[in-house]
C-alpha cells in the first residue's frame, strides 16, 4: 500500500508538471504556438521578388513551425532606393495584389528592414545612405516590433546584370554598380551591429565567397542580379533560423 501511494503521488506530480509545461510554456524554440504572428519585410526588388505572399519564407516557416500561424506581408518595391523606401514607410501600401495598411498601423510582431543596397542612389553617398537606413530602422523600432536588418546576398563582380532579363549595362557601369551594392551591404551590417535593439540577418557574408562578391550560386542567371530559387530558399531558411520572439516570457512569468 505504501508503494502504491508513492506511485500515485509520483503520477500526480508528473501530470501536474505536464499541465504546467503545456499551459504556461506553449512554445517551440521561443515561438508561442498559441499566437498568430505577423511578419513584414520592407525593401526593394530583392524583397519584392520573394513573392507577393513571401512564399519561400512561408514554406520555411511551416516546415519549422507546423503548429504556428504566421501572417506575412511583403512591402517590397522594385527599383527603389533607401530614401524612397523611407518616404513610404508610414504610408498605406498598394501594389498589384498587395493592399496593406502602413507599417506604423500594421504594427507587426516582426519587422525586417532590408538594406535597399541593390539600388544605390545616384550620385552615391555613403553617409547619406547610412543616415537614411538608420532612420528607417528607427521608424521600425518605433512600431514596437521585433526589428531585424536584412543584408541580402552578395552581388556578382563579373557579368553583374547580364542576361535576357537584365539591364545589360556596359562593363564599367556594371562593375561600379556591384561595388556600390557591396558598400551598402557592409553599411547595413555595421548599422545592425551598432543598434542594440536590432538583430541582424546576414545573407551577405556567407555568400561573398569570391572576396567581396558572390560566385553566382545563389543568383538567377536570367538577370544575374536577383536571387535564384536556391538563393530565395537560402534567404528564407536564414530568416527562419534567426527570428525568435520571447514575448511569452513576460506574459507567463
Amino acid at each position: 500500500m505504501r508503494f502504491l501511494r508513492w506511485f500515485l503521488f509520483l503520477v500526480l506530480i508528473l501530470l501536474f508538471f505536464k499541465f504546467v509545461i503545456s499551459y504556461r510554456l506553449p512554445n517551440i524554440l521561443g515561438i508561442n504556438t498559441t499566437k498568430t504572428y505577423s511578419i513584414a519585410i520592407i525593401g526593394d526588388s530583392m524583397v519584392e521578388t520573394m513573392g507577393e505572399g513571401l512564399e519561400y519564407l512561408d514554406s520555411a516557416l511551416k516546415e519549422k513551425y507546423p503548429n504556428v500561424t504566421f501572417k506575412l506581408y511583403n512591402y517590397g518595391v522594385g527599383s527603389q532606393n533607401i530614401e524612397e523606401g523611407l518616404g513610404r514607410f508610414s504610408l498605406p501600401f498598394k501594389r498589384s495584389n498587395r493592399d496593406y495598411p502602413s507599417l506604423t498601423h500594421l504594427s507587426p510582431d516582426i519587422l525586417i528592414v532590408a538594406s535597399f543596397a541593390y539600388n544605390p542612389p545616384f550620385p552615391y553617398d555613403t553617409d547619406k545612405y547610412k543616415v537614411n537606413l538608420s532612420k528607417m530602422v528607427q521608424e521600425a523600432i518605433n512600431t514596437q516590433a521585433e526589428v531585424y536588418v536584412l543584408a541580402e546576398i552578395a552581388p556578382l563582380e563579373n557579368n553583374f546584370g547580364k542576361g535576357p532579363g537584365g539591364p545589360n549595362w556596359p562593363e564599367d557601369l556594371a562593375t561600379a554598380q556591384s561595388s556600390q551594392i557591396v558598400r551598402g551591404l557592409k553599411n547595413a551590417l555595421s548599422i545592425a551591429q551598432d543598434l542594440p535593439k536590432v538583430k541582424l540577418i546576414d545573407a551577405y557574408t556567407p555568400t561573398a565567397t569570391l572576396g567581396e562578391f558572390g560566385s553566382g550560386k545563389y543568383t538567377d542567371p536570367h538577370d544575374n542580379i536577383h536571387p535564384s530559387i536556391e538563393g530565395q530558399k537560402f534567404v528564407a531558411d536564414l530568416i527562419v533560423s534567426k527570428i525568435k520572439t520571447f514575448s511569452w516570457r513576460a506574459r507567463y512569468f
